[in-house]
Formats: structure tokens, sequence, C-alpha cells
């Protein structure tokens, strides 16, 4: 009797079942419903160490190119070459073909050209005309056009702003990223499709036509202060940024670009009378003699290190004078992200920023979106009673992930507790306290640090701001 219980045991532990449902797809990744699928139940035979497989479905997608002449509208027959660089986590790059990188774009019977996957996965699905994520490349992609087809122009390279030497972005080129949004699509590209270009590369890989006639929205409407601007109004703004940046983009982005002059002269073309009246209403900032940033600029934008001092603007110049550097400053931010580099973003006095709604949301909106393309942005200010009158910069504030506060007035104090949930005992931490002395705030966490620096070193010398010790250190 005891003898068959423990072999009927035996036999009923000789293999086990256990059901396995996988709750969260890493990032790139869907549920696959299939064989190995992220639904399994597996059996387990007794005193094993077997491997199983589980399958998750990669994010994926289809580039296919169609060359037009730009003047005809019609399919160009003779052949361009692509070169597709492919972004590789390791090295911190985009890698062009060979090893790693299988990716190449071929040409088709109809004239036609697709990136090609030269990858043997070794699964039954054919993987010949398709780009797939992975943890490796991030999704992430560069078409380049090497060489234009024969009877047209190449070397797109914008000889006043080129890009890096040695780096696919010193051509014209398509930016390509895989996401859940288009997971699964085919993508046909053309010669306005470009979007890669240190030069032409506007916004977060929206139509850039679309980001530019919303900036000169947010500008006009600056402009126009408690008014604002009409339904009518804003047709004509978007017709005429349209038609401004027509020639420029049929040029292949090729010559000068356009200016704010460019859309004053555009608006006083147009047959409305309230295009005059935009016209006239920005006549100050364009014709007038504050037309500072109506002109193309003479700095250099593609400097490791770039420092906007917007101290001097004046009160009149002041709030569009942040909106164009903030416009500018998102724009290099999305340039770098497409490049694969990281963003640092200080901005002193941010308080200033919120004095002026239009360029306070506008900060808002960098603020929230930044980290999305490997941006850092860091606001100080000395002004936290100021800051705290905008509704946006608190709700930034009680948003933001990380906070240093140091010493605080006493009204300062008692808004910066209500706002962060800070108790009586952490905030003697922030009252009349040293140099260096303060709270930190970080994922929801306050805790207290000293972080005095010593005085009778060069580093200090070289750091201070007070008047009086950075006199004596000169």
């Amino acid at each position: 009797m005891v003898d068959r219980a423990i072999a009927t045991a035996k036999s009923e532990l000789a293999s086990i079942d256990f059901r396995f449902d996988e709750t969260v797809v890493p990032v790139g990744f869907e549920f696959y419903d299939g064989e190995y699928g992220s639904k399994q139940i597996i059996s387990v035979p007794m005193d094993s160490s077997d491997e199983y497989l589980m399958r998750n479905d990669e994010w994926s997608l289809q580039v296919n190119i169609r060359k037009t002449d730009s003047e005809t509208g019609e399919q160009i027959a003779a052949d361009a070459e692509y070169e597709v660089f492919e972004w590789d986590t390791v090295t911190q790059k985009y890698i062009p073909f060979g090893s790693y990188n299988q990716y190449s774009v071929v040409r088709n019977e109809d004239s036609t050209y697709s990136v090609a996957n030269g990858t043997d996965y070794g699964t039954e699905f054919d993987t010949s005309r398709t780009l797939y994520y992975t943890q490796r490349n991030e999704g992430r992609f560069i078409i380049v056009e090497t060489k234009a087809p024969d009877g047209y122009y190449g070397d797109w390279t914008d000889i006043e702003q080129p890009g890096e030497v040695s780096t696919p972005l010193g051509k014209r080129a398509y930016y390509i990223e895989i996401t859940k949004d288009n997971d699964g699509s085919v993508i046909w590209l053309d010669n306005a499709n470009y979007n890669a270009d240190i030069a032409t590369s506007y916004g977060d890989d929206r139509n850039p036509l679309i980001e530019k006639s919303q900036f000169i929205l947010s500008l006009f409407e600056q402009l126009a202060g408690a008014e604002g601007i009409s339904a009518k109004e804003k047709s004509i703004l978007d017709r005429c940024t349209y038609a401004v940046y027509r020639d420029y983009i049929a040029r292949g982005y090729q010559g000068d670009v356009p200016t704010l002059k460019d859309l004053y002269l555009m608006l006083l073309k147009q047959p409305e009378p309230e295009a005059h009246g935009l016209a006239l209403s920005a006549e100050l900032f364009i014709t007038g003699s504050l037309n500072t940033f109506a002109q193309p600029t003479n700095v250099n934008t593609n400097a490791r290190i770039i420092s906007y001092d917007i101290r001097e603007l004046g009160e009149q110049l002041m709030p569009i004078g942040m909106l164009v550097t903030l416009d500018a400053i998102f724009n290099r931010v999305i340039q770098n992200w497409k490049r694969g580099k990281t963003t640092w973003v200080l901005a002193d006095e941010f308080y200033l920023l919120f004095r002026y709604p239009y360029s306070g949301d506008f900060f808002y909106r960098l603020w929230k979106r930044i980290r999305k393309y490997n941006g850092l942005v860091t606001g100080l200010t000395q002004n936290v009673e100021e800051l705290l009158h905008s509704e946006t910069a608190r709700m930034m504030l009680a948003n933001s992930e990380f906070l240093v506060m140091l010493n605080q007035s006493s009204t300062d104090r008692a808004e910066l507790a209500k706002l962060l949930h800070i108790s009586d005992t952490q905030l003697g931490y922030i009252t009349n306290v040293a140099a260096g002395c303060g709270l930190i705030r970080c994922a929801g966490n306050i805790v207290p640090f000293e972080n005095s620096f010593p005085r009778n070193t060069q580093l200090y010398k070289l750091m201070t701001t007070k008047p009086g010790e950075a006199i004596r250190a000169m």
C-alpha cells in the first residue's frame, strides 16, 4: 500500500506543469501570442535544469523611398545611392553598414528604393525588407543619400552649417525612429521628407512647417498682447509661413534661410486688411528700431557651448527674445538627440521666463518634454517669491524630480512647505542656515544636507559670486 502510494507520488511529481503569463514587456516589444509566446504552460521534468524560450514581438517597420524631380514631379529613373546608419548603444554613435549593422538600401524594379535587412534571424518570417527595434539600436536609424541620380545635384552638405566631420549629418538625410505608434507600418519617403540635416531638422520629427507655424503664431500672440489674434489672422499667418518657406524647401533647403523680414513682406502682399494689420503690429520688431531678431544670425549656433544672455534686451524686446531663445534651444536639443547626444540646458534666474505667459508656457513644455530627447534642464533662481506667483511655475516645481533648496525667507518657506509638503522640522534646515546647507527633494523624499566649500582654495575664488570676495580674488 505504502509502496504503491510512493510510486504514484513519484509518477505525479516526475513532471510539473507551470503556467507563465508575461505581464510587462520590455520597451520596444509587444506581447506575442504564437509558439513560445507571452502565455505558456511549461512541463518541467524532475531533476532538470533546462532553459525555456519566451518570445516577444519586436517593434518594426518598412521604409521605402521614391525619388522625384522637384520641378516636374515625375519619378526619377536614374540610380541614387544610399547608406543606412544604425544607432549603437555600445559605442554611442551611428555606425555604417558592416558587422552589427546589416541594413542597406536596394533599388526595386519600379525604380523605388527599399531598406533591406541582411541579418539572418533564423525565423520563418520574411525579414528581408523590415527594420527592427533592438535594445542595442533603440529603433534609431539615419538613411543618407550618398549619391544623387545622374543628371541631378548631389552632396547636399550645407556649406554654412555642415554638421560634424565624419558623421552622416554632414549630408541631407532621413531620420527614422521605430516607436510603438508606427510599429508594423510602411513608410514612404520622398525628396520633401529629408529631416536629419542640421539646417533642416526643425522640431521633433513632425512636419517642420507645422512646428514653425506654431512658433510664429505664439510670437504674434505675444505681440498682440491681451487682445490676442483672431482665427482669421491665424489662418493668414499659417498661409504666409508656408509661402515664405515654400521656395526654400523646393531648393532643397539651400540658400538663405527665411527671416521675419520675409514674413513681413509676405504679409504686405496679402489682400486681406488683417494681414496688413499683422504686419503693422510687428513692424517695430522687424523693420523698426527693435529688429534684433529679424536678422540672420551672426553666431555659430553649432558651437559645443552656447550662452544666451538676454539681460540687456530691455522690457519691450524681452518677451520676444525669450520666445526666440527658447525655440532655438529646443531645436538644438532635437538636433543633438537625432545625433545621439545629450544636451544640458542651464537657465539662470529662470523666474524671469514666467513674467510673460507665452515664454512661461514654452519653458514649461520644454521642461516636461526635454527628457524624451536626451535633454537635461536645470533652473536656478534666488527670487523664489516671484517664481511662486506663477501657477505654471508652481506646477513645474511640484512635478520636478530633483530640487535643491538653500536658505529661504519666511514667506518663501511657507509657500514651499505648502507646495512640497515640507514638515516644520525639515523647514529648520532652510531657516537662517549657513551657505551650502539646505534640503534636497528627490523622487518625493526630502533630506537635509551640508556642503560647505573650503574658502581657502583656488576653486572657491573662481566660483564665488559674492561681490566683495570676487573683487579680492582679482
